[in-house]
């Protein structure tokens, strides 16, 4: 809706969903000229950790979730695996034992790391405690990738993703609209290539961050 909103604002361009069952999300309409518009979240496993998060901040707002930033972060996201992923993190919090005890661990020093499946890397459940003299450095990892390193594979990713989807090939002139910001990470690559005048935008994507540059100029 937002990307369909964003062309519906530009003089003479009548914007409409593609009608075909197999295509292009949105066709844009100038005079004679058709352009077609695909548009895509990449969610990775961002979207079932904010749903972990969001249980947690619901259960206990003391318990956290967390990954390291820009490294590999693969949580399962579909089917069967996915159900057993969160069978096996939420069921140790049916009995109330097991929450209490963790919360008295918390007094005594804080994060106290809580169960993730054995075979999840980059992947931490933590509770926090409340007096700042008991945390201990250390407990969680703090490292993080490079974030050009992780922008670039990100985008390679969504692109190979959506290369051979909804007839791309067969629909031109058109335009991949990719959401990015759905996990944090990406999220702060943005934020740190708007913000920072002196860092250096990669010559693949300057066209993109040129226009996003210029259309969030135009609006504020």
């Amino acid at each position: 809706m937002q990307v369909a909103n964003f062309f519906k604002k530009i003089d003479g361009v009548e914007i409409q969903w593609f009608e075909e069952k197999s295509g292009p999300d949105l066709r844009a309409k100038y005079k004679d000229n058709d352009l077609f518009i695909e548009c895509y979240s990449f969610s990775k496993s961002f979207i079932v950790e904010n749903f972990i998060n969001e249980i947690f901040c619901m259960l206990n707002r003391n318990i956290k979730v967390d990954h390291q930033l820009f490294l590999k972060f693969s949580l399962p996201n579909s089917g069967q695996k996915l159900d057993s992923f969160l069978d096996e993190i939420f069921r140790p919090y049916l009995n109330e034992k097991f929450i209490k005890q963790k919360e008295q661990e918390a007094q005594d020093k804080y994060p106290v790391l809580l169960p993730v499946p054995k075979e999840v890397k980059n992947f931490y459940i933590y509770l926090e405690g409340t007096n700042p003299d008991r945390y201990e450095p250390g407990i969680l990892p703090m490292g993080a990738g490079d974030e050009n390193a992780y922008l670039n594979q990100m985008v390679c990713e969504s692109l190979r993703n959506k290369q051979k989807s909804n007839k791309l090939s067969q629909k031109h002139p058109n335009i991949l609209a990719i959401n990015f910001l759905i996990g944090v990470d990406l999220q702060i690559v943005f934020n740190h290539y708007m913000s920072v005048k002196s860092f250096r935008i990669p010559s693949a994507y300057f066209k993109v961050f040129l226009s996003f540059r210029q259309s969030s100029a135009a609006s504020s």
